[in-house]
């Protein structure tokens, strides 16, 4: 089959993709090209997810318009657990995370999909369009690319096209940014690339990168940008602390200028992705025989935060005649960002554990999450605010829900307005 044939497939919406991972990023770009008029299956290994897709549902929380898209698409997105739905379509769309372990990405369930993948494809005659979601390391692309040439005797360029296009969608603004950022694109080659734009310029705006290699990077530097920055703004609120200032008026005020995007300090920075990009080329740095200092002493520093949260609450209990060991604390907020699910690499949990050497006697609560086991780790939870606040002696909101924030509590209280106050 020509690079013609699925070209043609793109502009007549006769191409029948597969997207692999239903989650935050895949199922919206699922039911946006579902929308879009596309034959779209997603391949999730859960059944629980599959199930609700096909009954026109998501589990993705309170995340605007997507109930609406997903009742819209009923019957026409399909999801399965079966993995020989890649055999038989023509776009291969991977949304799987990628986790850091021990500071280096660990690329199990990346390489397990790409296995899926190859062994799917070994036999198949026809063109294949294989499209990476995933924020991977530079370079990831095109090897995965190159040994998928080799093991199904495809010819990149020719039957097999390979690119990386980069999610740029926050939590609780998916549809808003799916559909009004444009979509960086970087192919192996050129026709690739060509290719991806021509498939999603259905829905948004795209840039075609030079190769998937630039395009890998686009992301990574992007993330890199928000730690740094907020590293830089958890920096300046320790000292202003210190100086006994207000960091959130100074820097209110210092972004009046043109050239100051200050960005606000809180608890650290948690979820699947700024924390994981800059560990990509750290890593990478020193095999290249340069420096990454700046991007390195940010994110350490942003993941001290939680410890700079607990000698915050251990020096405010002291005032009020109470140690860590003898006081009851809540804490509230459990999801890596304000008013949305999600719990991977929280700043909450960093801080539970840290506490946990202290005292036992913690109680936590969190509106988004109805069980305990939602949570990656343990802890007893309460049913509502009302019973995470009685009889405590201390509070720390260590993510900031809206439901939060008309809380009054008489005892020790940490929240990110006063959380740097004077260090005094």
């Amino acid at each position: 089959m020509s690079k013609e044939k699925l070209k043609n497939k793109i502009k007549n919406k006769t191409a029948r993709i597969c997207i692999i991972g239903l989650g935050f990023v895949g199922l919206p770009l699922a039911a946006t090209l579902s929308e879009c008029g596309f034959f779209v299956t997603g391949f999730d290994k859960s059944k629980k997810i599959a199930g609700l897709v096909n009954k026109g549902k998501h589990h993705l929380g309170p995340e605007p318009g997507m109930s609406e898209l997903m009742r819209k698409v009923k019957g026409k997105l399909k999801a399965t657990i079966d993995g020989s739905i890649i055999k038989k379509s023509d776009i291969i769309i991977i949304a799987v995370p990628l986790y850091v372990k021990n500071k280096k990405p660990d690329f199990t369930i990346l390489n397990s999909t790409f296995e899926d993948i190859e062994r799917n494809m070994k036999d198949s005659k026809e063109e294949k369009l294989i499209i990476i979601e995933t924020t991977t390391p530079i370079g990831y692309t095109e090897k995965m690319a190159r040994q998928i040439a080799k093991k199904t005797r495809k010819a990149l360029g020719q039957d097999l096209f390979a690119a990386h296009s980069s999610e740029r969608i926050q939590v609780g603004h998916i549809l808003e940014q799916l559909r009004g950022l444009p979509k960086t694109v970087g192919g192996v080659e050129p026709k690739s690339t060509q290719l991806v734009c021509k498939l999603y310029s259905n829905f948004t705006k795209t840039i075609p990168i030079s190769s998937s290699r630039a395009e890998e990077a686009v992301k990574i530097f992007e993330g890199v940008y928000r730690d740094v920055n907020i590293g830089l703004a958890n920096e300046l609120a320790r000292f202003a602390a210190k100086a006994d200032i207000d960091i959130f008026e100074v820097i209110s005020a210092a972004n009046t200028q043109p050239f100051s995007h200050l960005h606000q300090p809180g608890v650290g920075v948690g979820g699947h992705c700024i924390p994981t990009y800059p560990w990509f080329i750290i890593n990478e740095a020193g095999q290249l025989g340069t420096e990454t200092k700046i991007t390195k002493t940010a994110r350490l520093l942003n993941d001290s935060m939680p410890k700079y949260v607990l000698e915050k609450l251990r020096k405010k209990l002291k005032k009020n005649g109470k140690t860590l060991k003898n006081s009851k604390i809540a804490v509230l907020g459990l999801t890596f960002k304000p008013n949305s699910l999600g719990t991977h690499h929280t700043m909450s949990e960093i801080f539970i554990k840290l506490l946990r050497k202290h005292t036992n006697n913690i109680i936590a609560y969190d509106p988004f999450i109805k069980s305990e086991t939602d949570l990656p780790y343990e802890i007893k939870l309460a049913k509502n605010i009302e019973e995470a606040l009685k009889g405590r002696d201390a509070v720390v909101v260590m993510t900031e829900h809206d439901k939060f924030k008309k809380i009054k509590f008489g005892g020790t209280f940490i929240r990110k307005r006063n959380l740097f106050g004077s260090g005094k």
